[in-house]
């Protein structure tokens, strides 16, 4: 991943004192987003599949099993008494041909895609209630917004439900002080990116900006919508993708 380029801090973008949870945070733009985020003042607990690393405030995570997520959850809370931000980067994607997807395959990518979101948002949500505050950004995807150029549609199926429950969650929680977005990145140079590609070559020339994004390009987003910059936004799907619908 590249080196972060740190832009100078306004008062609207500081996270001091904040505590933010992030799944999906050990890679990726996931790790982009922890990164950036503690170098604007939040505790950033990352969640993964990884082991976890205490030094790091890494977190291994299981998203799909509730009694684990809830527990994480709990324990971060009774440390600190407050949960300000949420990002749920944790994903799965594969590229098949739509034949070929199997139930199986199916069930696996609602399940980390979809039930993996819901149930960190559940327990943060709750959290976050008590406190009439929070700021809620999902990661989607393009795939979900236009035809997938390299995934299936099992994949871009399960980040569009994953857009309507971001829609929902910020039209329930606004009554709570609750914010929620959601951020569909276009083509992203991760190793989910890179592992596609293998088999289906993409060739960045041919986006207006004539490169992939980086995780750092969905970080910077992700750091806006969890602000007080964001602080009349909610609802809203925000592309990051260097120009990808207009290819």
């Amino acid at each position: 991943m590249e080196d972060l380029i740190i832009a100078p801090m306004s008062k609207e973008s500081d996270l001091t004192g904040q505590v933010a949870i992030i799944t999906g945070g050990a890679r990726g733009i996931g790790e982009g987003a922890v990164k950036l985020l503690r170098e604007y003042g939040a505790k950033v607990y990352a969640l993964d599949l990884a082991p976890s690393d205490p030094k790091k405030d890494l977190i291994q995570c299981n998203v799909t099993n509730k009694n684990h997520v809830f527990q994480i959850v709990d324990d971060i809370y009774e440390k600190h008494g407050r949960i300000d931000i949420l990002v749920t980067c944790a994903g799965l994607t594969s590229m098949v041909n739509f034949e070929d997807i199997t139930e199986e395959l199916w069930d696996l990518m609602y399940d980390v895609n979809v039930k993996g979101t819901f149930l960190i948002t559940q327990a943060v949500y709750k959290k976050m209630k008590l406190a009439n505050y929070g700021k809620i950004v999902h990661i989607g995807s393009q795939a979900a917004r236009a035809v997938p150029m390299f995934s299936g549609l099992h994949y871009a199926s399960s980040k569009a439900a994953v857009n309507v429950f971001s829609r929902n969650i910020a039209r329930i929680g606004a009554a709570h002080g609750i914010y929620c977005n959601c951020i569909c990145p276009g083509p992203t140079e991760t190793d989910m990116q890179k592992q596609l590609t293998k088999e289906n070559p993409f060739d960045p020339k041919i986006l207006p900006f004539k490169r992939n994004g980086q995780p750092i390009d969905m970080a910077y987003g992700v750091l806006f919508l969890v602000s007080q910059n964001s602080n009349y936004i909610s609802g809203v799907t925000l592309d990051i993708n260097g120009g990808y619908v207009m290819v």
